[in-house]
């Protein structure tokens, strides 16, 4: 329980602004003039958390005790979801507009998961507890708070609240398959004025009919006969941006490769290559005639 957020006062407050704040609080949510849910109990708030700090002399009390306690900041937990997008946004680059979610501190609980709470006697309100080797890790009664009480209802005792919030994410075309991007500070809040996680967006793009990729160069296939292969014939292929006709080089063996200089995935600085796999095909049958040209390319040592 931290009393000057649940009064909205600073520690620099005069008692006068202290019972102010204090008397407007009550007001609103006493139980003969609030009937809401959760005005009884977030009076009872109000009421410990002036007594805690009501008087001078309370107050100093509070803030002695308090300087005492070195709590451990907590860095939020990371958060990640998956976004899926086509082939040729994966190569080209591409803006979406996504939801997220937005975390804020609960502003029943104040971010410490718990109500009612007390300080936590298993680290004596420091958060943390040391283990053999000078280590020091989390307390786990309390969870790193330093304070202990009943599951704030209001977050089920996450400490933060969400919301769904637009946001528009640039995926640039050098992430591969399932690569993810950081959204910083975007996953849950931090404890005791650690730092936020960070959202991790995994993306994944759809499979194309006829592109495969690895890294930014694009592969596709050419499916010729071994007449067309050994006249060096042109070739139409297809890549990312339009038809392109290529000419099968002279010696061409099945399964070689022919490279399309910078016709792949774009890149910060240059495009990849387009790599076509050239597959060579031999006819199931041929011609009493053909048998006999295939004779004589033969004996000329063809």
């Amino acid at each position: 329980m931290d009393p000057y957020k649940i009064l909205g006062v600073e520690k620099t407050s005069s008692e006068a602004s202290i019972k102010r704040a204090y008397r407007k609080l009550a007001k609103k949510y006493h139980p003969d003039v609030n009937s809401e849910d959760g005005a009884e109990n977030k009076f009872k708030e109000v009421s410990e958390a002036y007594e805690l700090i009501g008087t001078p002399k309370k107050k100093k009390k509070y803030d002695s005790g308090m300087a005492a306690i070195k709590r451990v900041p907590q860095r939020g937990q990371d958060h990640s979801m998956s976004l899926h997008i086509t082939f040729e946004e994966s190569a080209r680059g591409v803006k979406k507009k996504i939801d997220i979610p937005k975390y804020d501190e609960c502003d029943r609980c104040y971010g410490s998961g718990s109500e009612n709470e007390v300080i936590c006697k298993s680290c004596s309100g420091s958060g943390a507890m040391k283990l053999g080797a000078g280590m020091i890790i989390s307390c786990m009664s309390c969870r790193g708070s330093g304070v202990r009480g009943n599951r704030c209802m209001a977050c089920a005792g996450r400490g933060c609240t969400s919301v769904r919030s637009e946001v528009t994410i640039s995926i640039p075309p050098s992430l591969n398959q399932y690569d993810s991007i950081r959204l910083k500070n975007r996953g849950a809040i931090g404890r005791n004025g650690g730092p936020a996680g960070h959202l991790y967006i995994k993306i994944g793009y759809t499979p194309h009919a006829v592109f495969t990729r690895n890294g930014k160069d694009i592969y596709s296939d050419v499916y010729i006969g071994c007449i067309s292969a050994m006249l060096e014939e042109d070739v139409e292929v297809s890549t990312l941006d339009e038809k392109i006709t290529i000419k099968i080089p002279r010696g061409t063996q099945p399964g070689d490769t022919i490279k399309i200089s910078e016709k792949g995935a774009y890149g910060d600085d240059k495009r990849g290559d387009h790599v076509v796999r050239v597959h060579i095909s031999m006819p199931n049958s041929i011609s009493d005639e053909q048998k006999e040209l295939l004779k004589e390319f033969k004996e000329k040592g063809v």
